[in-house]
């Protein structure tokens, strides 16, 4: 090669050398650049995180000062309430008292209590498919929504507060509204509408496993799935508040036993109107002793149903 044809060669593979340099440094130059954009998005993700845990931390803080400060107006105004309580032999604890009080009974008060949830909503959860540690926290949801409650009406009964109180009943408005809240966070939107349309039957299904309970024990003729179903919707349908959209309360027995005699065989209908499921359930009979006891106690005479 002559001197004059080696130059521009030289030249050229020096400048393709310099156009690759310039591209491979153009290319790490767009990595970093998309590698510093990743480690911002990632950074914003973080502060957003830590900015709703602060929201949910003082979101929890201000609910725990209200429910202090609640409890506080609570013992303040019953300062000057007189105590109606006999001075030699005094009241007779009820279970919110013991609880309260004596932590033995406290604690098989709520394991007992929690053999009951695992029970009532076990078919929920089977729906459902909860994993376990979903159930676990489900169900410490549902303990300290009762431990509160029972707080709240210990306190309301030692201090001589009528159930009405405007004080008490708000604080039961904030227990139910920070439960509801934190289960509805803790299944979602659409699990907890089924939840919520489950929870307003619990109450029935379990009158209906007392029910059912009977059947297989005293009458020896189980009902069948079909009939649980059927039976459960029959009071449901028999329940105004349910009706409404509210959870189940006072049932309509007659026309329960219209439609039920329809589903079960004579033994079985027989059966549930003349037999009480164990309490603390019950059933028909129990609901019509709260009634007529409700009714003395408000002065307004109700005559008893007549049963056909």
């Amino acid at each position: 090669m002559t001197p004059r044809s080696f130059l521009p060669a030289l030249t050229t593979a020096v400048l393709v050398g310099l156009l690759a340099a310039a591209m491979h440094y153009a290319v790490r130059a767009r990595e970093a650049r998309l590698a510093g954009a990743e480690l911002m998005r990632q950074d914003a993700a973080l502060e957003a995180k830590l900015s709703r845990a602060d929201d949910d931390l003082r979101h929890a803080q201000e609910e725990r000062s209200k429910q202090a400060r609640i409890l506080m107006v609570v013992r303040e105004k019953s300062v000057a309430r007189p105590s109606t309580a006999s001075a030699k032999t005094g009241p007779k604890p009820d279970i919110s008292e013991r609880f309260e009080k004596e932590p033995a009974f406290q604690s098989a008060l709520i394991a007992a209590r929690r053999s009951l949830l695992a029970v009532r909503y076990g078919p929920l959860f089977a729906a459902l498919k909860l994993p376990p540690e979903k159930i676990e926290k489900f169900v410490a949801i549902a303990i300290r929504r009762e431990e509160q409650m029972m707080d709240i009406n210990a306190v309301a009964k030692s201090k001589g507060f009528a159930r009405e109180d405007p004080t008490i009943m708000q604080a039961r408005g904030n227990i139910e509204q920070t439960t509801n809240s934190d289960l509805q966070e803790l299944l979602g939107d659409a699990d907890y509408s089924q939840y919520q349309d489950y929870h307003r039957s619990a109450g029935l299904r379990d009158i209906l496993s007392g029910i059912a309970g009977g059947a297989v024990t005293v009458l020896r003729e189980p009902l069948t799935a079909a009939q649980s179903e059927q039976l459960l919707q029959i009071m449901a349908n028999g329940s105004e508040s349910f009706r409404r959209g509210s959870t189940a309360g006072d049932l309509d027995w007659d026309s329960i036993d219209v439609q039920a005699r329809q589903i079960l065989s004579p033994a079985q209908f027989n059966y549930i109107r003349t037999l009480e499921p164990p309490l603390p359930v019950g059933g028909r009979y129990q609901s019509e002793l709260y009634r007529l006891a409700d009714s003395a106690m408000h002065q307004s005479p109700i005559a008893p149903k007549a049963t056909p």
